[in-house]
């Protein structure tokens, strides 16, 4: 099952700091004529950023759900150009590990969302050699963002993989 899903990303100047702060969102859409949900999220501190553009693709849950193990491998595309975005809790071990595993896996962007609460945590790591691993953005978003994508995929039909 996957959903398309559009990330972009909003650079929010802050002049009190003079700081830029990055701010990014995802707008979902279930097919070319339904209305879109926009939610809030931070990208992490590793890897690369959204393209300024944002990115587009299906949206599929990682399996394991948190990444914490090598993460199953996505079905062929049908298309050269088709992206796939991993859905991961963000529990039991380092979000860097998670991200590592979808990419791994062949997932060209990670949405990690919180468990238990809707705060928004920022996506860091200490170990240099993942980080230098990982070459897809990531994001991290609130559990009602992902009990949302979570219920609209069940509603999805299969795709043929």
């Amino acid at each position: 099952m996957n959903l398309h899903l559009q990330i972009l990303c909003l650079v929010v100047a802050t002049f009190v700091y003079e700081v830029a702060i990055t701010e990014a969102f995802g707008l979902v859409a279930y097919n070319d004529s339904s209305e879109c949900v926009v939610y809030k999220a931070l990208p992490a501190c590793f890897g690369p950023q959204l393209p300024a553009e944002g990115l587009v693709g299906h949206l599929m849950r990682a399996i394991p759900a948190n990444a914490c193990h090598t993460v199953l491998n996505l079905p062929t595309p049908r298309k050269a150009s088709e992206k796939y975005i991993a859905l991961i809790q963000g529990c039991d071990c380092p979000y860097a590990e998670k991200v590592l595993r979808a990419q791994q896996a062949g997932y060209q962007a990670a949405v990690v969302y919180n468990t238990g609460s809707e705060e928004l945590m920022t996506m860091m790591s200490d170990d240099k050699e993942i980080q230098q691993q990982i070459e897809i953005p990531s994001l991290f978003t609130g559990e009602s963002v992902s009990l949302h994508l979570q219920k609209t995929l069940q509603l999805l039909p299969k795709r043929p993989g």
